[in-house]
């Protein structure tokens, strides 16, 4: 159960009380380190229509967006909060930067392990993605690791999804501070499942000096957690 409700109708505003945006050349939209936004300032920034025109979302470290504090939903629930926004705002991104977005800890619920394959299904023009310093997700994932539950399965539909609805050469994933079972787990995915003559290019804190060379995916070491434009 999500707590703060009332706390967060309080805080909330008329969408159409907030400056007008220029939405119709509007490409980047960078918001980092904003931890006063909410959902509806995102949504008055953006439009409540689909933008044909953003390409590009960093909301690094907004970590009230989607439910976040101080309502402090579950994961399944503000993943599915997140998909159904992105999904009417912005549909036709292509980079996504949410790293320390998902940092709470204090409720933990199983989750599907589908729950990552809805990024990429809900936006099938991405290409590049930062899930780096994202607790209630790597917890997640290491809670199926160790309950022996198919996360194998769900890390090789997470990167299928990439490529199921438009085809793309590269694929760019950001997932620093991921734990080392998790960061092989994922790289053993790509492996398994990217296209012939695609890319997944995965970076990390500090990626293995010992790993079979791959040209289905790349580890990639690096101390700079920013995504670059493609």
């Amino acid at each position: 159960m999500c707590h703060g409700h009332s706390t967060v109708k309080s805080l909330l505003v008329d969408p159409e009380s907030l400056p007008s945006v220029p939405r119709f050349s509007l490409k980047y939209l960078k918001l980092s380190d904003s931890s006063w936004l909410y959902d509806v300032h995102l949504s008055a920034l953006i439009g409540l229509n689909a933008s044909k025109t953003l390409k590009y979302l960093n909301v690094s470290k907004c970590y009230r967006l989607f439910l976040g504090p101080p309502a402090s939903c579950p994961l399944n629930m503000r993943f599915e909060k997140m998909s159904a926004f992105l999904k009417q705002t912005c549909p036709h991104l292509e980079e996504l930067d949410l790293s320390s977005v998902f940092m709470s800890h204090n409720i933990q619920v199983p989750v599907t392990t589908a729950l990552l394959s809805m990024i990429p299904d809900t936006l099938p023009y991405l290409h590049t993605l930062n899930l780096s310093e994202n607790p209630m997700i790597t917890s997640s994932l290491l809670n199926q690791l160790y309950e022996s539950q198919n996360l194998s399965s769900a890390l090789q539909s997470f990167i299928t999804s990439f490529f199921n609805k438009i085809h793309k050469y590269k694929v760019f994933l950001y997932i620093y501070d991921w734990p080392h079972k998790l960061t092989m787990s994922l790289f053993s995915a790509c492996a398994l499942t990217v296209p012939d003559g695609s890319t997944v290019y995965l970076y990390v804190n500090d990626a293995p000096k010992c790993i079979e060379e791959n040209s289905k995916c790349k580890l990639i070491s690096s101390v700079t957690n920013d995504l670059c434009f493609g």
